[in-house]
Parts: structure tokens; C-alpha cells; sequence
């Protein structure tokens, strides 16, 4: 569903809540959100995106629980998925910008945003070089955020990418795609994790 401001988001969330817990006939008490690294400063939600969450849960009349980055959860998933702490580059890709997540023995070095261009290699690469402090970058980039003939398109683009010429890997990195909705299965698992604590 598309929205356009604050009470669209409500009203969508609204719709959206109905269809998936209304089957089960489930009333959700709590809800743990998950953000889109774009929201947050420092770890912190921004005021704009606090204030429309504060309105969601009133007008929901919901408890929240918590709230997760979508790639901060993504790596808790992958990490039970694997059985071994992450470590890799996470490119996100949305219609207008991308995240750019470097994650190291399961921890976040940190994730950075920009704004998309055509040149889908130079924005990562330009991204990476931010990250001093990182010596050597993760050998592994999975993608995640699309699918079908646009994945095919990107991992094609990024296969051709020059990644050795500016950055600190130690050999060419290995590029994969994860399933589309891997940060929604990522932020139920972090969901679920923080229920059992």
C-alpha cells in the first residue's frame, strides 16, 4: 500500500494490521517496529519519525515494544540462519536510496544512506569510503530490497564494478541476493527474541 502523509500511514497500518492478524483472529496488544535506517541518528529515532510513531500507537491503541533497524535485525537473521555471526556488506536498494551496512563478526560498524543515481557502484563505493574505520571490508555483498529482473539487472552492474581500484577488499567480493522480504523476516525474529528476554 502507498501513503502520503501521517494519517495515510495510520489508516494504511489500520488495513494492513486487519488483513494480516484478522485471519488469525488475533488482537495485537504490542508491536515492535522496524525502521528503515534513514529514520534514525546516532541509534536514535528521528523527532519527525518518533512524533508519527507516538500518533500510530494512540490511534492504534497499541503498546510498543521496541523499535529495530531493518538491518540491524537483518543481521540477527542471518546470523541464526547461518549459525555463525554475520559478517558482510548489506546494500538495501528502495526506489530513491540505498543503505549501506557493514557488519563484522555480527557487529554493525554502522549503516550509512544516500540517495540513488544510475551509476548503483560508484554510490556504494562512495558509501564504503566513509567507513575508516574499518582496515579491511567484508568479501561478501548480499543485496536485498528487490527482486525478479531488477535483482538480475544490479548483481550484473555490481559484478562489473571495479571494487578492488579504491577500496580495502582483500579479493574480489562475492555478491549475492537475499529473499525480498529478508528485513521484514529479520525484524520478526528480532520481535520474537525480544519477547523471550
Amino acid at each position: 500500500d502507498s501513503y502520503s502523509g501521517t494519517d495515510d500511514v495510520i489508516k494504511v497500518t489500520d488495513r494492513l494490521l486487519d488483513a494480516v492478524v484478522g485471519e488469525r483472529q488475533i488482537d495485537p496488544q504490542k508491536i515492535l517496529f522496524g525502521v528503515p535506517d534513514s529514520w534514525l541518528v546516532d541509534e536514535n529515532l528521528k523527532e519527525e519519525h518518533l512524533k508519527l510513531l507516538r500518533k500510530l500507537v494512540k490511534e492504534l491503541e497499541i503498546t510498543p515494544m521496541a523499535y529495530v533497524s531493518q538491518t540491524r535485525a537483518l543481521a540477527h537473521f542471518l546470523e541464526g540462519q547461518e549459525g555463525v555471526p554475520t559478517t558482510a556488506v548489506l546494500i538495501g536498494l528502495e526506489v530513491s536510496h540505498l543503505t549501506v551496512t557493514v557488519v563484522r563478526a555480527g557487529k554493525l560498524d554502522g549503516a550509512k544512506v544516500t540517495a540513488r543515481s544510475d551509476d548503483l557502484g560508484t554510490d556504494i563505493e562512495k558509501l564504503l569510503l566513509t567507513f575508516t574505520g574499518v582496515e579491511v571490508l567484508p568479501s561478501k555483498i548480499l543485496i536485498y530490497g528487490l527482486e525478479g529482473s531488477d535483482l538480475e539487472k544490479v548483481k550484473t552492474q555490481l559484478l562489473s564494478f571495479a571494487w578492488m581500484s579504491n577500496l580495502s577488499f582483500l579479493h574480489f567480493p562475492k555478491i549475492e541476493a537475499l529473499l525480498l522480504n529478508a528485513q521484514t523476516i529479520g525484524v520478526c525474529f528480532a520481535g520474537a527474541s525480544e519477547i523471550k528476554e
